[in-house]
């Protein structure tokens, strides 16, 4: 199959002359709507930005209906905002002077005089003190703040409280053991002398049948006790 093949001349070729043509005329046209359409936002902002400096300034007139062309608003807007300029410029001249009469700088800083300051003779001291008295002196301040700090005196009495409560129960603890131990002993000697325990309830039993005197004697004795 050939290739296909257009003339030049013909009124469908994309690159024909009058095709070219039209698409440059389209563009220029295009163009000068686009520049239209910012002349016109550029004029709206101009004129809102005009009506803003007149509020600011204080400073109202009638809008004027009337053809305003470019370097007309420029020279207009340059003229309101050095208005606005003087008028700040003397505003502030006039703060500045009220302030340096109450004693603040420039920057709006109080300017205190020196006596005024309640750390300055302690200031003016630390600074001749020597370096090492100064280190002794700032070791015993940390000292006396810790000990005074409430939050270490309340450890210091509940670590108090918890030795003592240990101590106690240490101790609790030792006597339970003596007594354990106590115990055991006697068990153990119980054991190991089964015949202690029966001559002296023998030894009991013959005094009471081969010498009632002595018995009643001595239970008499127990009573008058």
């Amino acid at each position: 199959m050939g290739k296909l093949n257009i003339s030049h001349h013909k009124s469908w070729h994309v690159y024909s002359k009058d095709n070219i043509n039209k698409v440059k005329a389209d563009e220029k046209k295009a163009a000068e709507e686009e520049q239209l359409r910012q002349d016109r936002i550029l004029k709206a902002d101009q004129e809102a930005r005009i009506k803003l400096l007149r509020e600011n300034a204080g400073i109202m007139h009638e809008e004027k209906v009337e053809r305003v062309h470019l370097f007309e608003e420029e020279e207009r807007l340059h003229g309101f905002e050095k208005a606005v300029d003087e008028k700040q410029l003397d505003q502030k001249a006039k703060e500045d002077k009220h302030t340096w009469f109450l004693g603040e700088t420039r920057d709006g800083k109080k300017d205190s005089p020196w006596y005024t300051e309640r750390d300055y003779g302690k200031e003016s001291k630390e600074k001749a003190m020597d370096p090492a008295k100064k280190k002794r002196k700032d070791k015993l301040e940390k000292s006396r703040k810790e000990r005074e700090d409430p939050m270490k005196l309340l450890s210091k009495i509940i670590q108090k409280e918890k030795k003592s409560v240990q101590k106690k129960s240490v101790e609790q603890l030792r006597q339970e053991r003596l007594e354990r131990e106590e115990a055991e002993r006697k068990r153990t000697h119980k054991l190991l002398n089964p015949n202690s325990n029966r001559h002296d309830s023998d030894s009991r039993y013959y005094n009471s049948q081969f010498n009632p005197d002595i018995v009643k004697r001595r239970s008499e004795g127990y009573t008058r006790r």
